[in-house]
């Protein structure tokens, strides 16, 4: 769809200069799909950190503690056609084991793509949910506050320093994580849109959103290669909740 000029940036509301994609097309090389696509100010169009993010969730998929195995062809494929372009990345972006004890004396491995500090994967995410909410009404909703917006990983820790992990803290949050996670894998979930005619490989790439009519937030669960969680919760307007329960058939 080509840009008018009376389009405005998904994000911001800024006069539009470019598109944006939602997730970036950089997700899907080698696999042939169309694309969701939104209006985008220069700022909000955030090309620069598509590799990293996307770097950093592969090497996740590489660790041998992910519930995924065998690998599905889909994820071998993006391993291979992104797998040289690591080391490019390999100061942004590196994997670290984080043994964690139980209190029931049962030690659980979880491994980190640690992705370093410039890297705002949860602003990301929250830029990635915003594009999507813009791209269900197709239309700027001036009430949405993603300033608000809440994100986060379960197995994603930021570091408090600039000179690495913060060990105790990602164990300390890890565990906190724990529960957390699986009091929201009982919410409702409702499958996400992705592109047409031409779907998104659900391999690599799907969401659900959780509207819940007893409260004013909602939540969005992106997944990546079938492997990798990431939560977006934010305050829904009546424009986003009606036209979000419109795409997702529950109208």
């Amino acid at each position: 769809m080509a840009l008018k000029k009376t389009d405005r940036c998904y994000y911001c509301g800024a006069p539009a200069t470019s598109e944006e994609h939602a997730p970036p097309q950089s997700m899907f090389a080698g696999f042939p799909c169309n694309k969701i696509k939104v209006p985008s100010c220069k700022l909000h169009n955030i090309k620069k950190d598509d590799d990293a993010v996307i770097n950093g969730l592969l090497i996740a998929l590489k660790q041998p503690d992910l519930s995924v195995r065998p690998l599905h062809p889909d994820h071998q494929k993006a391993l291979s056609l992104r797998e040289k372009y690591f080391r490019l990345t390999r100061h942004q972006t590196t994997p670290t084991s984080l043994q964690i004890k139980r209190r029931n004396r049962t030690t659980e491995t979880i491994t980190i793509p640690y992705v370093q500090r410039k890297v705002n994967i949860p602003q990301w995410m929250i830029l990635l949910t915003a594009a999507l909410v813009y791209d269900a009404s197709r239309q700027f909703d001036a009430d949405l506050d993603w300033l608000d917006a809440r994100s986060w990983g379960p197995t994603f820790f930021p570091s408090r320093t600039v000179g690495g992990l913060n060990i105790p803290d990602m164990a300390r949050a890890a565990l906190k994580n724990m529960p957390h996670e699986q009091h929201l894998n009982l919410l409702t979930w409702h499958r996400g849109w992705t592109a047409s005619p031409i779907p998104y490989p659900a391999t690599l790439y799907y969401f659900d959103a959780n509207l819940s009519p007893t409260r004013p937030n909602i939540i969005f669960r992106h997944t990546f290669y079938d492997a990798i969680p990431w939560y977006v919760e934010f305050m829904g307007t009546p424009l986003a909740r009606r036209e979000l329960e419109a795409k997702l058939g529950l109208g």
